[in-house]
């Protein structure tokens, strides 16, 4: 929803976008059943649904738990449709153990469990100049130009947006 309302604007054109293929598409419970039991290209092969919304990386994860070796990744991603999506931990307000929280955020900032996220998590790390495995750099997609929209524009519409989209594509 965000990649669609980033690509075409703010106006009508995005729910034009999903009114004029809400037929085709289906919506699951979540991304596990998405893809592991609807998208044909992952690899259980078990879907008929050629085309999924999950992560750039997945052509390295596809490669990664084949279990033979591959030369080519048996998925694809549409570069100019991915939204930049962050994932972040912090420490709320009014939290009952701040320093332990704190020690939490440190640990997930540390060169140690930064390394480990590509092959466990399938996401980049923050930390700047950690090694990527090289089934990561030789099959994920990073994004030099992710579509994105600002955190207080989404923050802002989100509620709206969700709902004009549900109304669109579920009705």
């Amino acid at each position: 929803m965000l990649a669609t309302i980033a690509h075409f604007g703010r106006g009508n054109a995005p729910w034009t976008y999903w009114s004029e293929i809400r037929h085709d598409v289906l919506v699951t419970n979540g991304w596990d059943e998405a893809y592991n039991a609807q998208f044909s290209g992952s690899s259980s092969h078990k879907g008929k649904r050629p085309i999924v919304v999950s992560y750039s990386s997945d052509p390295a994860a596809e490669v990664y738990f084949a279990g033979k070796p591959l030369s080519q990744a048996p998925v694809a991603v549409v570069r100019n449709t991915c939204f930049g999506q962050v994932e972040l931990a912090g420490v709320l307000r009014g939290a009952r153990n701040p320093a332990g929280a704190r020690k939490l955020v440190d640990f997930l900032l540390s060169q140690r469990f930064q390394a480990g996220i590509p092959l466990t998590m399938f996401v980049y790390p923050v930390r700047e100049k950690t090694p990527l495995p090289a089934v990561f750099r030789r099959f994920s997609l990073p994004m030099s130009s992710p579509l994105t929209l600002s955190p207080a524009t989404i923050g802002a519409n989100r509620d709206a947006w969700v709902k004009t989209w549900t109304d669109t594509v579920l009705r």
